[in-house]
C-alpha cells in the first residue's frame, strides 16, 4: 500500500472542510441533526470493518461478531455513545476502538437481548466481503491494537482509492484507472509500464505523466480522508497521521 512521504500543497493553507468527526459532534447539542447522522452513517460504512476484525481477533465467532458491530453502529447512531466522545483528547479511530471495547465488554448482552427481541436495526455492512478479508488476513496476530491501526489504515487507502476511481469514471477514465491503480494507490499487482503500454495504447513516457499526475492527486485525497477524522485539522497534524499510518502498515 502505498503512503509517500507529505507534502503541504500550498492551496490548503491549514484550512480544511468541516470535518465528518466535527459533525459527528454536533449530535451531542442537536440528537436530531440530519448533518450529523448523515456523517454517522457514512461514518459506519467507512470504518466498521476494522472493529469487525478486532472483535473476530478477540475470539469472537462471524456471527457474533457482526452482530457486536451492528449493535455498536446502532447505538452510536442513536446517539447513546457520543457523550464521552472528546475529539481534543484523541483521534477519530482512538475513540472509537475505546467506545467498542467498552461495548463489548458491557454492552453486549443488551445487544443480544434486544436482537432476540426482533428490535435490533440493520445497517447495510457487506459481512461477507469483511469476513473474506478477515480470513486473508496474517493469522498470528498477538497485538489486536496494533492490528486495528494496521486495518484502520488499510480503510483510509481504500475510502482514497475510491474517491480517485469515482472522480476517473466520472471523467470516462474508469479503464485508464483500472490499469493504473496498482502504480498509484500500491492495491494489487504491480506491473511495468513496458507491460501496460498494451493494455492502455500509451507510451510509456505518456504513462509516466499519468501515473505522477494521478499520485499527486490520490495524495490530495489522502490527505482529505484523514482530516475527515479530525476536529480542526491542521497540516501538521495530518502529518502526523500519515506517518502513523506507514507505521502502522510497516508493522503489518
Amino acid at each position: 500500500m502505498m503512503i509517500e512521504e507529505e507534502s503541504n500543497p500550498a492551496e490548503n493553507n491549514g484550512a480544511f472542510p468541516l470535518t465528518r468527526w466535527t459533525r459527528v459532534g454536533r449530535l451531542r447539542g442537536d440528537p436530531e441533526s440530519s448533518e450529523g447522522r448523515r456523517a454517522l452513517e457514512e461514518l459506519c460504512g467507512a470504518y466498521w470493518y476494522p472493529l469487525y476484525v478486532f472483535a473476530r481477533r478477540k475470539g469472537q465467532s462471524q456471527e457474533d461478531a457482526q452482530d457486536l458491530a451492528q449493535g455498536f453502529f446502532v447505538k452510536i447512531l442513536k446517539g447513546d455513545f457520543l457523550a464521552g466522545a472528546d475529539q481534543s483528547q484523541g483521534r477519530m479511530r482512538t475513540y472509537l476502538l475505546t467506545a467498542f471495547t467498552r461495548f463489548m465488554a458491557d454492552e453486549w448482552d443488551k445487544a443480544k437481548a434486544i436482537k432476540r427481541g426482533g428490535k435490533i436495526e440493520m445497517l447495510s455492512l457487506d459481512f461477507e466481503d469483511g469476513e473474506r478479508r478477515f480470513i486473508e488476513e496474517p493469522a498470528a496476530v498477538q497485538d489486536h491494537e496494533r492490528a486495528y491501526e494496521r486495518d484502520w489504515a488499510l480503510s483510509v487507502i481504500e475510502l482514497s482509492g475510491a474517491q480517485l476511481e469515482k472522480e476517473c469514471s466520472q471523467s470516462g477514465k474508469a479503464d485508464l484507472f483500472a490499469a493504473l491503480s496498482p502504480l498509484i494507490t500500491g492495491a494489487g499487482e504491480v506491473t511495468s509500464y513496458e507491460s501496460l503500454t498494451k493494455t492502455t495504447g500509451m507510451s510509456v513516457e505518456a504513462m509516466r505523466q499519468t501515473v505522477r499526475r494521478l499520485r499527486l492527486r490520490f495524495k490530495e485525497i489522502l490527505r482529505q480522508v484523514i482530516a475527515d477524522t479530525l476536529e480542526n485539522p491542521t497540516e501538521a497534524q495530518i502529518d502526523f497521521e500519515l506517518r502513523s499510518l506507514r507505521a502502522a502498515l510497516a508493522d503489518a
